[in-house]
């Protein structure tokens, strides 16, 4: 059993009680729902299983046992898995839906899950090299376009952001607001710098930093931070996590 399987086994007994299909014999679309999306999460969280599996975004949707039953009630617990994700990406947003049905993770297994994380962020930095002429001629124009065409911006969609493997996410995270205003914000950021280059995670307001050790190279913004928040953040930082990229 690999290490994730072990960390989750027993969140994952907790969130099926919440949501076995058979508590909704008298609802057949929650049933089935049920059935169908609590057989697609033991596939996509079998190691195994998910070499199995295309990388496409699979979204899986639970309805939870209710004291009292509600008329035209929406999924309790809604969540994206993308088929390019890490084990330990897996994990965090398997964390995310548990939260979601209130089973509550403990500290150290959030812990070590972000490590893990951060381990394979570092693991998966772009190779420190000299630009080739080619790229460095291929930035230059890629800026020259943005400035000399203002109304014709490269257009970012959130699905681009959340498919790009150097950026993660926090458990706590609001995935779907963060990427909605960041797509829009990016061209903004200077992306040729960065974007596809440079791992970033995004963690919570209430997150505490990681250590600096953890984040080297890492650009590290809290999802609740605004445009201006973020340009004043690559002003300071982003020069030295390239830097640290390159060494």
């Amino acid at each position: 059993m690999s290490k994730t399987s072990t960390i989750i086994k027993p969140y994952l007994r907790k969130f099926i009680l919440q949501t076995h299909p058979d508590f909704f014999h008298n609802d057949t679309i929650k049933k089935q729902t049920n059935a169908s999306s609590l057989q697609k999460l033991q596939n996509i969280l079998q190691p195994q299983q998910r070499n199995a599996i295309k990388a496409t975004t699979c979204q899986l949707e639970f309805f939870t046992k209710q004291i009292k039953p509600v008329k035209k009630q929406k999924p309790q617990a809604v969540i994206q898995f993308h088929g390019n994700d890490s084990e330990w990406s897996t994990a965090q947003s398997f964390f995310d839906l548990c939260k979601q049905v209130d089973i509550p993770i403990l500290k150290s297994d959030l812990d070590i899950v972000n490590n893990m994380i951060l381990q394979e962020l570092n693991k998966n930095k772009p190779k420190s090299q000299h630009k080739s002429l080619t790229k460095e001629f291929a930035e230059r124009l890629y800026k020259q376009y943005n400035e000399l065409n203002t109304n014709k911006t490269v257009e970012w969609t959130p699905n681009q952001i959340l498919q790009q493997k150097l950026v993660v996410f926090g458990p706590d995270v609001n995935k779907k607001m963060f990427v909605n205003q960041l797509s829009a914000w990016l061209p903004q950021l200077n992306p040729e710098r960065w974007w596809g280059k440079v791992p970033c995670m995004i963690i919570s307001p209430e997150t505490e930093y990681p250590s600096k050790d953890l984040t080297r190279g890492i650009l590290v913004i809290k999802s609740d931070m605004k445009l201006q928040d973020i340009k004043d953040y690559f002003d300071t930082h982003l020069d030295n996590v390239i830097n640290e990229n390159s060494k």
